[in-house]
C-alpha cells in the first residue's frame, strides 16, 4: 500500500471515497452512531496526512498525532526514501487550519517500518491526540476494528470497518516481515499507509496500516504493525504517549 506518488486518476478516487466512505457504513462491522461518538470523532480529529518531497515527486501516507503538546506525529517509514527533502504534515479538513506545515524527522526506523516527525506545535494547534492500546496482539484475535486513513491522497478522510483475524507468523509469502502483525479483514487503498487501526470496543490505537497480502473481493486481508511494537518504538525514542 504505501506511500505511491499522488495519483492523477481523479474520477478514480472520488468514486471509491463516495463508495467507500458512504455505502461502507452499512457493513456488518458498523454500528449506528459510532461516527458521531466523541472518541471516535477525537480519533479523526488526531489523525493526518504526510507528504514527501524528492525533486518534484511526491508520496503521500497517512498518520496519527501522538503528543500534541510537542506536536509529534506517527507514522510508517517507507514513505521515507533516501531522496526525500522535506516532509509536510497537514490535519483534517475540519480543522482550524488544513494548510502544509514543514515537519522534522525525530526517529526512523526501516525494520519496524514506523517514524516519528515532529511539527512547530505553535503553528500546527493540534487539539486531539490517539490513546495506544495496552494490549498485546495475541488478545485482539475477532476485535471489530475500524481505520481511519486519507486514500489516494485526498484530505478526505475515509473511515472503513473489518475485523481481525489472527496474528499474522512472523515469516510469510511475501518474505520475512520481521515480526508478527495483525492480519485484519478490511479495505484500504494508496495513501492509506500509517493509517491508524483502532479498537471499536473503546477506540484505541491497536495497529498502522502496512500490507496488503489477498483476500477475494468483498473483505481483502491487510497486515498492521501491532500495539506491541508501536508501543515498543515510541518507549526506545523516549516519545510521551497516552495509553
Amino acid at each position: 500500500l504505501a506511500s505511491d506518488c499522488i495519483p492523477s486518476e481523479i474520477s478514480a478516487a472520488i468514486i471509491f471515497a463516495f463508495i467507500f466512505g458512504g455505502c461502507y457504513h452499512n457493513s456488518a462491522f458498523y454500528y449506528d452512531g459510532m461516527l458521531k461518538e466523541k472518541r471516535y470523532l477525537a480519533n479523526h480529529d488526531a489523525s493526518v496526512q504526510l507528504k514527501y518531497v524528492s525533486e518534484g515527486r511526491v508520496w503521500v501516507t497517512s498518520g496519527k498525532v501522538i503528543d500534541k503538546k510537542n506536536g509529534v506525529v506517527l507514522s510508517v517509514a517507507h514513505g521515507i526514501h533516501r531522496e526525500v527533502t522535506k516532509i509536510f504534515v497537514r490535519m483534517p479538513p475540519d480543522a482550524e487550519d488544513d494548510e502544509w506545515l514543514e515537519a522534522r524527522l525525530l526517529a526512523v526506523d526501516f525494520e519496524w517500518d514506523m517514524a516519528i516527525m515532529t511539527v512547530d506545535p505553535a503553528k500546527a494547534k493540534f487539539q486531539r491526540e490517539v490513546v495506544v492500546s495496552v494490549r498485546n496482539s495475541s488478545e485482539l484475535e475477532s476485535e471489530r476494528v475500524y481505520l481511519v486513513s486519507y486514500p489516494f491522497g485526498f484530505l478526505q478522510h475515509t473511515p472503513t470497518f473489518g475485523y481481525i483475524v489472527s496474528v499474522h507468523p512472523r515469516r510469510s509469502d511475501i518474505g520475512d516481515i520481521g515480526y508478527p502483525h495483525l492480519a485484519v479483514h478490511i479495505w484500504a487503498q494508496r495513501g492509506s499507509s500509517g493509517g491508524s487501526l483502532f479498537l471499536q470496543s473503546d477506540h484505541k490505537l491497536v495497529g498502522l496500516t502496512r500490507f496488503y497480502v489477498n483476500g477475494d473481493s468483498t473483505y481483502p486481508t491487510l497486515l498492521f504493525i501491532p500495539p506491541e511494537k508501536i508501543r515498543e518504538f515510541l518507549d526506545k525514542n523516549g516519545i510521551k504517549y497516552n495509553r
